[in-house]
């Protein structure tokens, strides 16, 4: 922060490892996107493969050990600790540590194990050296294989095995950043670091908070705070899992006293300390295996990133490449070779830790919200918003419609584009248009003319929920307005009800009392449905009383009671044609109804994430959701 000097310990936090490599099983994609949900994927990729183990016991485990990890994973902090800790006789006691960063060789004679032990032991000859090994055994740290200049890599890792052949009592620790094949020493035990979980979040933010506050109780209050708004904001919590950028998030939690309201602000950040800074910031000037690399602005780093980035996720499966997918990427934005995109793939995995190998062969982005940062960042340089809107029915889009919504210095093009591409999608559906009318006709009946919107999407939620055959699995009309749709339902609640928290009778009372008045078939034309009217009745009759609203018996009465009332709705409309608009049409189109309803989610989702949208666009979009063509084009301005 302010080149500040701090022992090691004052930050350590205890390491996990990955002692089973993916690359080692030489894993497929399918293999490793089984049972995953592509929608619904662990935002984090797929860095939680395997059993942790607490790296102190595989340091003491494994005489010989590679551990990988991917740029700011806490590989040289930890060296660092083992290091202290053996000096202090804490772990390994009978071994003298030796740590030498591999960062530091930049010629193939700088190199050299012996002389590096008669620098440390202040001997002169290579016999004094030996004597003191005779008496006790190194615990050599060697920091960063993968930093050594590729022209004279095989040599050092030839001498490392070398040393060890004839040191048998001695241990050995070597740190890289890529897992590929040839960085691997023979005899040695591959692992890999682990992504902190929630507990070494909090202690790592209790060490830091403690370092920069005034006193025990502020860095107390602070790391407090923070870990709770890091539970508010599941996104970076997911991302702030390596040392490197949970101490960006750590950082400007302490200048702002909170996180940055947009997101994109700490993405942005985090692929920079990556793209530009992380090697700048420890003195590190690579040579790299690619002189086009090498000469490439970090502007120009950034949009190659953002054009592989946008090319893989238009695809079904976009969380994992080929390798020959990702190098034919980087050889068509760049105009080389195959054989020249290789080597800038090469100096991609190696600089960044951006782009990491999953598997053999397999690449991904370290992180997914990098990749839909990316996307957006390609999106607005190229003004590519029509073609964005496409998306708006697909869930893996919505991160990028979100952040590219909170980038832009102005957003009402790309919201109203949203709107019009939403309301294309019912278009060509005279039924469908005719069942937001009667959404519209009742949502104005019920005479709450200020939150129509709300009372359509209660509506459209309830409808899809029966279809569902679920319970408030869609909840499009508290996303629009949470405080309404909450006042609604509590004013048909008994105090009791409220009392006890029971949330899904009441808002099931709210849909029977509004949705379903007896006295009101008309509006929907149950007055023909005799049988319908008598179902209702039954139901409403079946709601539990007073009496029997207790926690315990609650979940019985809705497991043999609730589900029923879903089901005796859908069967009682469905099987009179004459009632609820003939509900079997909304049944075969029910595919058509709900990707219209993720849209509008996503719609609002946008509106509510806090981008750069004016007032007037804001109140247009709201007035006119989830109407019809015929309504919203009632409502343009007259020439």
């Amino acid at each position: 922060m302010n080149r500040q000097l701090v022992d090691v310990d004052q930050f350590y936090v205890d390491v996990y490892l990955l002692e089973k490599l993916s690359n080692e099983t030489f894993a497929t994609i399918p293999g490793l996107l089984k049972g995953r949900d592509l929608s619904d994927s662990d935002r984090i990729g797929l860095g939680k493969r395997g059993a942790r183990q607490s790296g102190v016991e595989a340091v003491s485990k494994h005489s010989r050990l590679m551990i990988f990890g991917k740029p700011g994973s806490g590989k040289s902090t930890f060296l660092r600790h083992l290091a202290v800790a053996c000096a202090k006789g804490e772990i390994l006691a009978e071994y003298i540590p030796v740590l030498f960063e591999l960062r530091f060789v930049r010629e193939s004679n700088q190199f050299d194990l012996w002389e590096i032990l008669k620098r440390e032991f202040r001997v002169k000859e290579r016999s004094q050296v030996e004597q003191i090994l005779d008496q006790a055994p190194i615990f050599l740290l060697l920091d960063g294989l993968d930093e050594v200049p590729a022209t004279f890599r095989q040599t050092v890792q030839n001498q490392i095995l070398e040393f060890f052949l004839d040191q048998h009592n001695s241990r050995c620790i070597l740190t890289c950043r890529t897992q590929t094949t040839e960085y691997v020493l023979s005899n040695f035990k591959s692992a890999e670091v682990a992504d902190f979980n929630a507990g070494q979040v909090e202690t790592f933010a209790k060490k830091w908070f403690r370092s920069i506050a005034s006193s025990p109780d502020e860095a107390d209050e602070l790391k407090n705070h923070f870990v709770q708004k890091l539970r508010e904001n599941i996104s970076t919590a997911e991302l702030a899992v390596t040392p490197v950028l949970l101490s960006l998030t750590c950082w400007v939690f302490g200048d702002l006293k909170d996180l940055p309201s947009k997101r994109s602000v700490l993405y942005e950040q985090g692929i920079r300390l990556l793209l530009e800074q992380w090697d700048e910031r420890r003195g590190i000037q690579r040579q790299g295996n690619s002189a086009i690399y090498r000469q490439l602005s970090v502007r120009e780093r950034q949009e190659l990133l953002s054009f592989i980035a946008a090319r893989k996720f238009e695809q079904e499966q976009y969380i994992l490449f080929e390798q020959a997918e990702l190098v034919s990427y980087i050889a068509e934005y760049l105009k080389i070779s195959r054989e020249d995109a290789e080597a800038v793939l090469e100096d991609i995995a190696e600089q960044h830790g951006l782009l990491i190998e999953r598997s053999q062969e397999i690449w991904s982005f370290s992180h997914l919200t990098f990749q839909e940062y990316l996307i957006s960042m390609e999106i607005i340089r190229l003004n590519l918003f029509d073609q964005l809107t496409f998306h708006v029915t697909e869930k893996q889009w919505k991160e990028v419609f979100l952040l590219t919504i909170e980038m832009l210095p102005n957003a009402d093009l790309l919201i109203i584009l949203i709107k019009q591409k939403t309301d294309q999608l019912l278009a060509n559906s005279d039924e469908l248009q005719r069942f937001l009318s009667y959404l519209n006709s009742f949502a104005i009946w019920t005479n709450f003319p200020n939150e129509l919107a709300v009372i359509r999407a209660l509506l459209l939620d309830l409808m899809l929920d029966f279809f569902a055959q679920s319970y408030n699995s869609f909840s499009l009309s508290s996303t629009i307005d949470s405080k309404f749709n909450r006042n609604l339902t509590l004013e048909r609640c008994t105090n009791l009800e409220k009392e006890y928290y029971l949330v899904p009778i009441c808002i099931y009372k709210s849909y029977f009392c509004l949705g379903f008045d007896l006295k009101n078939f008309h509006v929907f034309g149950f007055e023909n449905s005799p049988e319908l009217r008598e179902q209702l009745q039954l139901m409403i009759e079946r709601l539990p009383e007073r009496e029997e609203l207790h926690r315990e018996h609650y979940l019985t009465w809705w497991v043999t009671s609730g589900s029923w009332m879903i089901e005796v709705v859908i069967n009682t409309a469905t099987n009179n044609p004459d009632t609820f608009m003939k509900l079997q049409f909304l049944k075969e189109n029910v595919k058509l109804l709900k990707d219209y309803y993720q849209a509008n989610k996503l719609l609002v989702d946008c509106l509510n994430r806090g981008g750069e949208v004016s007032l007037v666009v804001r109140q247009k979009i709201q007035a006119e959701l989830l109407l019809p063509l015929t309504e919203i084009e009632k409502r343009k301005p007259q020439n």
